[in-house]
């Protein structure tokens, strides 16, 4: 029986969230746009904004 790894299956929400948050951001590109985003972990919004800015 395959028991899913729930840290696997929270990267992938995470992973997912943030491609809606980077696609809403793109298409947003010089028109106002009020766009919130909360991330209550220290070390897991440090690793997303890296990766947004080896990304953009």
């Amino acid at each position: 029986m395959n028991t899913p790894d729930p840290l696997a299956e929270i990267a992938a929400c995470n992973d997912q969230a943030l491609n809606t948050l980077t696609r809403s951001l793109t298409h947003s590109q010089g028109r106002f746009s009020l766009i919130l985003a909360r991330c209550n972990y220290t070390c897991l919004r440090s690793q997303i904004l890296l990766g947004q800015r080896l990304a953009g």
